[in-house]
């Protein structure tokens, strides 16, 4: 279960420059986002394990994208001035975001 999260990233990465040219960089991180929230409700809803695992391989092909392409975006569209910040600032989010989601996960338990 745990490597369905692993190979939608990889999958993910693999396809999005193809994908970004063709349909600019905006607009794949749109649909990545999509990708993402998709999986996240249906690993939220689903009873069976095929499902579940299905799910994760989506939301990782949603999180690989994003991986890659939040970045990009940002060092292209973002004022030189304010771009290093921002590419950290998006770095220190991510590691912020699994912080916040172990805690709330040790929190319910």
């Amino acid at each position: 279960m745990t490597a369905m999260l692993e190979l939608g990233p990889f999958i993910g990465c693999l396809f999005f420059p193809s994908v970004a040219n063709r349909i600019s960089r905006k607009w794949c991180l749109t649909v990545a986002r999509v990708f993402f929230m998709v999986g996240a409700i249906i690993q939220t809803a689903t009873l069976d394990y095929a499902t579940l695992l299905a799910a994760r391989l989506t939301g990782g092909i949603g999180v690989g994208t994003l991986v890659m392409g939040a970045p990009l975006y940002i060092s292209e569209t973002a004022p030189s001035r304010w771009r290093g910040s921002w590419l950290v600032l998006e770095a220190i989010s991510i590691v912020v975001g699994a912080i916040v989601a172990y805690w709330i996960t040790y929190g319910t338990r």
